[in-house]
C-alpha cells in the first residue's frame, strides 16, 4: 500500500504490530514511538518534536489503552482519525 492511501485504520494497525509513525501536520513534526525506560520496561510516547514535548501513553504491551489513547487524541483540535482520514499530513514515515 502507497502512503496516498494511508487511513486512520493502517495507522492502528500498524500500532498493535509494533511499529512506530512518524508525520508533520501544521508545520510541526510528531511521532509514535517506543521506548524503553531505565528499569527496562517498553512504553508508548506520543511526541511534538518541533516543541519537544513528550506525553507517555502506556507500557507497550498495552494495546486498549494505546488505542484507547489515539483514537480519542487530536492535535490543534482535530481528531488523529480526521488528520488520517481526511490525509492532511506530510512526511509520513511508517518503521
Amino acid at each position: 500500500m502507497g502512503k496516498d492511501n494511508y487511513i486512520f485504520k493502517d495507522l492502528i494497525l500498524d500500532l498493535l504490530t509494533g511499529r512506530e509513525i512518524e508525520f508533520n501536520f501544521k508545520k510541526s513534526e510528531y511521532s509514535i514511538t517506543n521506548n524503553i525506560d531505565e528499569s527496562g520496561e517498553a512504553y508508548w510516547q506520543f511526541d511534538n518534536n518541533t516543541e519537544r514535548k513528550n506525553i507517555i501513553i502506556c507500557k507497550k504491551s498495552q494495546n486498549a489503552i494505546l488505542i484507547n489513547f489515539v483514537e480519542n487524541f487530536s492535535i490543534e483540535d482535530m481528531d488523529l482519525k480526521d488528520i488520517f482520514n481526511n490525509k492532511v499530513y506530510t512526511n509520513l514515515y511508517v518503521l
